[in-house]
C-alpha cells in the first residue's frame, strides 16, 4: 500500500457525486485498495452502509466529511471516538445554525480530527491554535502549484487528494447534467466552479503518485494519517442518548413509567 484516496464523494453528495457506494467499494477491490475514505458533503448519510459494504470486500473503511459553507471548505477525518462525536457536532451545527462559521467551530472541536483543505486562511488560523493533524491539500486542477508553496512556506505539510466524485472517467458527462440540474442551468452556462474536473475520479495509486513527483511527502502522508484514523467500527452496539440532568438510573424509571 503506498496511496490512499481520502477525499471520495458518493451520490450521497447530492448533486456533485456520481456512484454508489457499492459501486466505489467494487472499483477499490478491483484496484487492490486496501484502505478508502468516504468524505460526503456536510453528512454522513452513507456511514453505516459504507461501513458494512467496505468490511464485505475487504477494505478498511475511513470517516469523514467534506465541510463546506460560505466559500471555506474542509475535510474531517475521524481518529477517534471523540472525533466521531465532534464530527457530528459540527454537521448538525452547519445545519442547523444560521450564523456557523467553519473556522470558528473548527478551533471550538478539532479534537480528534484530522484537518486539510486548500483554504489558506483557515489553515493559518487553525494553526496558530496547533499544527497537529492539519494538513494542506493538494489536488491536480486545483491550484496545486500554489498549495505546495503555501505548504512550503507555512510549514503545514500537504497531503495528496484527487477529489473523487465520479467512480470513472466517462461518468464525467452524467456529472454535467446533474450539475445542470441541481443548478437548474443549461449545460453550456456551467462554469469551472460549478463542476468537478474531468479527471476526478477513483484512478489507482500508480496513476497517483505519478503526479507527484515533485511532493512525494504529499503522497507519504496519505499512509501515515491512515494509520491514525480510526478504523474498527462497530454498530452491534445500542447507544441511547442521554437525559439532561438525569443519571442512568433516575432515566431508566422514567422510561419503565413512562411504558
Amino acid at each position: 500500500m503506498n496511496f490512499v484516496h481520502l477525499n471520495i464523494h458518493s451520490h450521497f453528495s447530492r448533486g456533485w457525486g456520481i456512484g454508489t457506494i457499492e459501486e466505489i467499494c467494487q472499483a477499490a477491490k478491483d484496484m487492490g485498495l486496501q484502505r478508502l475514505a468516504l468524505t460526503d458533503t456536510n453528512g454522513l448519510y452513507g456511514l453505516v452502509f459504507f461501513v458494512q459494504t467496505a468490511k464485505e470486500m475487504g477494505i478498511e473503511p475511513i470517516v469523514g466529511s467534506e465541510l463546506v459553507s460560505d466559500g471555506r471548505r474542509a475535510v474531517l477525518l475521524v481518529k477517534n471516538q471523540k472525533g466521531y462525536e465532534n464530527l457530528s457536532h459540527i454537521i448538525s451545527a452547519r445545519h442547523c445554525h444560521q450564523d456557523f462559521d467553519l473556522i470558528r467551530v473548527l478551533r471550538e472541536k478539532r479534537e480528534g480530527l484530522i484537518i486539510f483543505s486548500d483554504d489558506f486562511k483557515l489553515l493559518n488560523t487553525l494553526k496558530c491554535d496547533s499544527i497537529d493533524n492539519l494538513f494542506v491539500e493538494m489536488s491536480p486542477g486545483y491550484q496545486m502549484a500554489h498549495c505546495y508553496a503555501f505548504s512550503r512556506k507555512s510549514e503545514i505539510p500537504p497531503i495528496a487528494t484527487n477529489r473523487v466524485y465520479l467512480v470513472r472517467k466517462d461518468q464525467f458527462r452524467l456529472h454535467l447534467i446533474l450539475r445542470a440540474v441541481s443548478l437548474n442551468t443549461k449545460l453550456s452556462r456551467l462554469t469551472r466552479d460549478d463542476i468537478c474536473r474531468e479527471y476526478n475520479f477513483l484512478n489507482s495509486s500508480r496513476v497517483m503518485i505519478d503526479q507527484y513527483p515533485h511532493a512525494p511527502l504529499a503522497i507519504s502522508n496519505t499512509l501515515k494519517v491512515t494509520e491514525s484514523c480510526l478504523l474498527g467500527w462497530d454498530f452491534d452496539r445500542v447507544i441511547f442518548p442521554c437525559f439532561e440532568q438525569m443519571n442512568d438510573r433516575e432515566a431508566f424509571d422514567r422510561l419503565y413509567q413512562a411504558t
